[in-house]
């Protein structure tokens, strides 16, 4: 079982209130003539006159004609005896399901209701019981209510005809227009306060605030009932009367008495069938024994020990327990044995161990027939496998140097086997996609309740300020009565805005969007309009889009916005006009009236166009507390339906971005009002032009990367042997092998059906960049200090260096390497997918330095040997002498200076300590990191989006849908 109460879904719920009340009233009295009670002719009699009230007798049966305003059925006048429900009949199952309250079992069961009545009752209380049926006692209290009010045997009791008119075409006959309940003050008060605290989930309010007409902490037991029979609801008028233990004269005369029955608190459990056995729950009932006063929930206490912070006073402790144990292994270790042999008195030689520093000359425990210790098999196992890989790399780099043809041509072409991969590539923009794990409790609940219910709506919003308007005040008066309040009202509350907020959502309406629409293979030209795209709640009935907006208290409608009532109150000498300041005051309370006749004499409905509420809360922001009306913001929301395949959004995306460019571009703007947009595509579209943004960025970078390579990789011994001693086209080759091993990082996972990110198309380029230049550089640097050996050759010096050079840049590519594809155990999509990326980039562009790489300095070293010119290589010049090597300012500094003031033992135990102690105190800071991911953050600086959230975090008062999904397998 699933339930989704989202506010669009449940409009139709809410407009439905009316015909609650008007379906429990008319369907009362429902659908069968004076005809069929086979009454004489001679038995009929003024309704309001002649009636005669006493047990076991009705004042109405039957639908006889429609009303005035043809909103419902008047109900046929008949003062007879009640009427048998027939043993096993239909009509008698219903009431025993329905109205159980009627049934006595083993007994006859008269009703002064028919099979028809019973129907309509049934299916018009069905939204009351979605509204009230989380509190059993108050649902059951509502329909002891009605049910008695419609098929109570002893209706003329408590009931009484006020007004009739006569049904045309049937002489004889009446129907009523009017009528009066007495209703005793103990049941009208105890079905008041089993509902006063019952939530209706689909608004987040209270079930009064649309029961009452009003905010349900003004609403008292009569203006419950005055409400719920007032002509708004019911096609004829039910004036409910409260009577005491003492009945008034003309009730006696009449024989009238209050109704009466069992009333249930909503602590109680119905004890009647057709209800469930349980009572209301805690926060539908606010009395003690069902939800007790609970014990302010403790602030987690701060982990401390001895008054300071655990963590840091733990990480302080390791710390120094730590410094303390290396100093002292330190001590030790710096300490060896050695065994030497002595001469001794008598001319002999004795053998002695002698205790000496690791910084002299040892003699090993192997010299002295000792055994070799644990941590020297250690080193010489590490010495072992050095010398095996600087041999390996020397032999491949003698390979490559003899064979650079072959090798590049083979680099080349599984670079651009793995980069055919391109052709599949996919990015993916959806940030649930990227920041949701599809194994996450979360994640796995929202797929869910998309599958069953189709995911939520896209809103695309309007958040609106008035920067140069000022406050206003005015007061406000109710018809029959002198001033009732001062209001403030907010800036954006002015006659001018609202009529302009009309305007601009008359034009968002209008707008048109291009849209190219695929059907049977057949490509059709056609336009997309927000009525082709919007949630309307209530089609067929009402198709009006479902557009969130204060404007719709007057049904976005200038005539309404401008209607007023002239009213003189009470002392005063002039009338005043009550206009839209109060009709907006009333229905910022009672969103839910469908006539405000009683609260500015306007009679004009606080529901929309669309037939739904709009909540103060919702489409005003920026206010103080529950004062909606000082807002300083207009919220508009137009509700587009949103589905799970992509391709059916289509429709939608092409209209937001029209929308989109209307608003922030063409919109006349002539009011001077602050107007904040944001859409459903709006953070996708943004992150996208911010990455093609990057593009020039990234273009510059590689280029200023390709400059500062081939200037530094490039070391002239004299001006003459410039032109061949420069490294331009090594350099610009280093920095293509990077992007060729970016694209075959993308290509490849691109393969293996892995979807992209954009942060891996922005970022990975620049760090495999960072990397690869770094190696590059000190694999070209190392040969061009390195001095050649005697009887060496050129290529075999290159072979000896990188057989030098390469292990290391082995351990550093594998490191870097397993540290990204470790980060793709993260169950985040965003960062397992770049930790692919990454790391198979890093990976690939090691492969390529200690192949193709090495395969063109070796071409490089023969264009060098041969006088050629860099780039140029066909131009030779003649052969200059080498006036040696410079080695640089930098390089000089290191190791001339840096290098041995490092070395030295006090420095290097200082240095140990100072990283050690930044570290534990990084340490420290891990539990104060605020946790989650600013969206804003993502966005170009100059993004309309930024002024968007900021008004978003600034005026809204409502925030993200939150979703409650119950499975099968509960009750």
């Amino acid at each position: 079982m699933m339930h989704r109460r989202s506010p669009c879904q449940v409009l139709w719920l809410l407009l439905s209130l009316s015909a609650v009340v008007s379906g429990v009233s008319s369907s009362a009295y429902g659908a069968a003539s004076a005809a069929e009670l086979a009454v004489g002719e001679d038995d009929w009699y003024d309704p309001v006159v002649d009636e005669v009230h006493s047990a076991d007798r009705c004042i109405m049966y039957g639908q006889c004609m429609n009303n005035t305003e043809q909103t419902g059925l008047l109900n046929c006048a008949y003062n007879g005896s009640s009427v048998l429900a027939p043993p096993d009949s239909e009509e008698l199952s219903i009431i025993k399901s329905l109205c159980p309250m009627l049934y006595e079992p083993g007994e006859d069961t008269y009703v002064c209701c028919d099979i028809k009545q019973l129907k309509t009752l049934r299916d018009s209380t069905k939204v009351a019981q979605q509204m009230l049926g989380g509190c059993p006692s108050c649902y059951y209290n509502f329909m002891n209510l009605f049910c008695h009010l419609t098929c109570d045997r002893n209706q003329s009791q408590f009931m009484r005809a006020t007004h009739a008119v006569p049904v045309p075409n049937k002489p004889g006959e009446f129907a009523l227009d009017s009528t009066e309940l007495f209703i005793d003050t103990s049941p009208l008060n105890a079905f008041f306060n089993s509902c006063s605290n019952v939530q209706f989930s689909a608004s987040q309010s209270k079930a009064l605030d649309a029961l009452c007409g009003q905010p349900a902490e003004t609403c008292t037991p009569m203006a419950l009932v005055t409400y719920l029979g007032g002509l708004s609801h019911s096609p004829f008028e039910i004036t409910f009367t409260e009577v005491n233990h003492t009945l008034p004269e003309y009730m006696r005369e009449l024989d009238l008495i209050g109704w009466n029955s069992t009333m249930y608190r909503c602590d109680e459990s119905p004890n009647s069938a057709g209800f469930t056995n349980r009572s209301c729950s805690c926060q539908d009932c606010q009395l003690p024994t069902v939800c007790p006063v609970l014990p302010p929930i403790p602030k987690p206490s701060p982990f401390l020990i001895f008054t300071f912070d655990g963590v840091t006073f733990i990480v302080i402790v390791s710390y120094a327990v730590l410094l303390i144990g290396s100093a002292f292994l330190f001590l030790v270790c710096n300490r060896a044995t050695k065994y030497q042999d002595i001469e001794v008195a008598g001319g002999g030689k004795q053998r002695v161990r002698v205790r000496t520093s690791l910084n002299e000359q040892n003699v090993t425990m192997a010299e002295a027939g000792g055994s070799t210790s644990c941590w020297q098999r250690v080193e010489e196992a590490g010495a072992r496998l050095e010398l095996q890989l600087k041999l390996s790399f020397r032999r491949w780099g003698m390979f490559c140097i003899h064979h650079p043809i072959v090798v590049i041509l083979c680099s080349v072409a599984v670079v651009c086997a793995m980069s055919c991969g391109l052709l599949f590539f996919k990015v993916t923009t959806d940030p649930v996609l990227l920041w949701s794990s599809p194994n996450s409790e979360s994640r796995l609940q929202k797929d869910h309740f998309d599958e069953h219910f189709g995911p939520f709506y896209r809103p695309e919003q309007l958040i609106i300020t008035a920067p140069t308007r000022q406050f206003t005040s005015k007061d406000l008066f109710t018809p029959g009565s002198v001033f009732t309040a001062h209001q403030d009202f907010g800036p954006v509350l002015a006659n001018d805005i609202l009529k302009e907020i009309i305007d601009l959502q008359e034009a968002i309406l209008d707008l048109e969007a291009p849209f190219n629409e695929t059907v049977n293979g057949t490509v059709t030209n056609t336009t997309v309009k927000l009525q082709d795209i919007c949630l309307k709640p209530l089609a067929p009935y009402n198709n009006k889009c479902a557009i969130e907006s204060v404007t719709q208290w007057f049904q976005n409608n200038k005539t309404n916005l401008d209607t007023t009532y002239s009213y003189l109150p009470p002392g005063f000498i002039f009338p005043i006009d009550i206009g839209w300041h109060k009709h907006a005051f009333y229905c910022s309370k009672a969103p839910f009236d469908t006539n405000s006749h009683d609260a500015d004499g306007l009679n004009m409905s606080c529901l929309a166009d669309y037939g739904g509420p709009a909540m103060a809360n919702v489409v005003l922001g920026g206010f103080s507390g529950e004062n909606y009306l000082n807002a300083t913001a207009l919220v508009i929301t137009f509700v587009v339906n949103n589905h799970v395949n992509e391709e059916d959004n289509k429709k939608a995306e092409a209209w937001e971005s029209v929308f989109l460019d209307y608003v922030r571009n063409q919109y006349n703007n002539s009011l001077n009002l602050s107007i904040s947009i944001n859409a459903q595509r709006s953070i996708e579209d943004e992150v996208n032009r911010e990455s093609a943004a990057d593009e020039l960025t990234i273009i510059i970078s590689y280029a200023i990367m390709f400059a500062y390579v081939a200037i530094t990789l490039g070391q002239a011994s004299g001006c003459p042997r410039v032109l061949i001693d420069s490294k331009v086209s090594l350099g610009l080759a280093g920095v293509v092998l990077v992007l060729a091993a970016v694209a075959a990082s993308l290509g490849f996972w691109a393969y293996m059906g892995v979807s992209a990110t954009l942060i891996i198309i922005e970022v990975v380029p620049f760090l495999v960049l960072a990397v690869g230049v770094d190696n590059l550089c000190i694999l070209v640097q190392t040969l061009q200090r390195d001095e050649i050996q005697s009887k060496e050759t050129p290529a075999e010096q290159l072979g000896r260096v990188v057989g030098e050079v390469a292990p290391s840049m082995l351990l550093t590519g594998l490191s870097e390497s397993v540290a990204f594809f470790l980060g793709a155990l993260s169950g985040m999509p965003a960062v397992r997918t770049f930790s692919l990326y990454a790391g198979m980039a890093v990976f690939v562009n090691f492969l390529l330095q200690v192949t193709l790489f090495i395969a063109l300095m070796a071409l490089d070293m023969y264009r060098q040997t041969g006088n050629r010119v860099d780039v140029c290589c066909c131009v030779q010049l003649k052969k200059e002498e080498s006036t040696g090597h410079n080695n640089g300012m930098i390089y000089t500094f290191i190791e001339n200076c840096l290098s041995p003031v490092l070395m030295l033992k006090a420095v290097r135990v200082l240095v140990l300590i100072i990283f050690s102690a930044a570290f534990c105190g990084s340490i420290t800071r891990i539990p104060h990191l605020e946790v989650g991911l600013d969206q804003t953050l993502a966005l170009p600086d100059d993004s309309y989006l930024l002024d968007y959230f900021h008004d978003l975090n600034t005026y809204l008062r409502v925030g993200s849908p939150v979703y409650f999904v119950v499975k099968d397998g509960f009750d």
